[in-house]
């Protein structure tokens, strides 16, 4: 059985080449298009993207030329399945057209998160609510949109999910996020040096949405949200690439140390079970030491090979009373977009969805 055609808008972004750094090889999916903005279309991605370049990617690939990210021409190339990461404002009408012509979307952008026939996927911890894409055959007519979290919200919900069963009652979050969470086009240089700056625009509304809507639960061909209180408070650090929270959870059941430990590093899900080809092993490294997570130490948690930056990575965990403490780091550009994105796509396609 051949491979499956797919296109991939916003190629040359962040996480538009971490989606060709992670489909280039890919052993179900290949490259057939790459999508830019007007400014790259008819540039190779060499020239058209600096991301891209750093990735160590075969000339074959960096040698290809953009396109414009045209729906009616990537349906007529054959393409049955869209990775996208372009801006929110572009994608939404793009992804659209795209869905009602009967392609499958895999969309890191916000475009689309908060429908209702959209899941916001986390495939360990939400498989069910792929249940949504029945009543998304009906508004689009063959074709589908799966949405990733935010990346911050990736990471939240992955630490979380193992305490659903003590009974989460409010969930207070403090992100860390690195400079790559904003795109090439992020803060200059200048405003970063030496500096945090205590407001990401939109971010805190989109990790307490979007938190719910992962942990809510699928019933009557519906998503309901999660019954507990989020709240957030996201600022902008200057690391490249990483985004560190601490967390702090009020649950309704009692339990000790040792048991949210266990609970941690025993955490898998259906990709595990199914052996995706990005899903890690463990989709959650439990460390010990008071000193970690690190950006620097823990980034690539998961790897090597494909799953690296896959798996989040939770350490300085207290438990005081009804009060469950933590640090978790997360991938921001892989398991927090790209991979989470691939992933994904790998369950569509295990579903046989795609």
């Amino acid at each position: 059985m051949g491979k499956i055609p797919c296109a991939i808008l916003g190629a040359t972004g962040m996480v538009g080449s971490r989606f060709v750094h992670a489909l280039h090889d890919h052993p179900w999916f290949s490259i057939e298009i790459l999508a830019g903005s007007e400014g790259s279309t008819g540039s190779t991605l060499r020239k058209a993207s600096v991301a891209a370049r750093d990735l160590h990617l075969p000339n074959s690939i960096l040698d290809a030329v953009m396109v414009p990210p045209d729906p009616d021409a990537i349906v007529e190339a054959g393409i049955g399945v869209v990775f996208s990461s372009m801006p929110a404002d572009v994608a939404g009408p793009i992804e659209t057209r795209l869905a009602q012509a009967g392609v499958a979307v895999f969309s890191n952008a916000g475009s689309h998160r908060y429908d209702p026939h959209v899941p916001i996927l986390v495939p360990e911890i939400n498989p069910t609510h792929m249940g949504l894409l029945g009543e998304a055959e009906s508004v689009f007519g063959g074709g589908f949109i799966i949405c990733n979290s935010n990346c911050t919200t990736s990471g939240v919900v992955m630490a979380m999910a193992p305490l659903v069963k003590w009974g989460i009652e409010e969930v207070n979050i403090a992100s860390y996020q690195a400079l790559s969470g904003a795109g090439l086009k992020g803060p200059a240089a200048i405003d970063m040096m030496g500096n945090v700056l205590p407001h990401i625009s939109g971010e805190e509304g989109k990790v307490r949405l979007e938190t719910l809507k992962i942990l809510g639960s699928f019933k009557d061909r519906d998503v309901h949200p999660a019954p507990f209180a989020v709240n957030a408070t996201c600022v902008r650090v200057p690391t490249a690439h990483g985004h560190l929270l601490v967390l702090q959870a009020r649950i309704r059941d009692e339990l000790d140390e040792q048991d949210l430990r266990r609970a941690l590093h025993n955490f898998t899900g259906v990709p595990q079970q199914l052996g995706l080809p990005t899903a890690p092993g463990k989709p959650i490294i439990a460390r010990p030491e008071d000193d970690r997570p690190q950006p620097r130490l823990d980034l690539n948690a998961g790897g090597p090979g494909r799953a690296e930056g896959m798996a989040v990575t939770v350490g300085r965990l207290r438990v005081e009373g009804d009060r469950v403490r933590m640090v978790a780091l997360v991938h921001n550009l892989m398991r927090g977009a790209a991979g989470g994105s691939v992933l994904n796509a790998e369950l569509a396609h295990a579903y046989k969805y795609i």
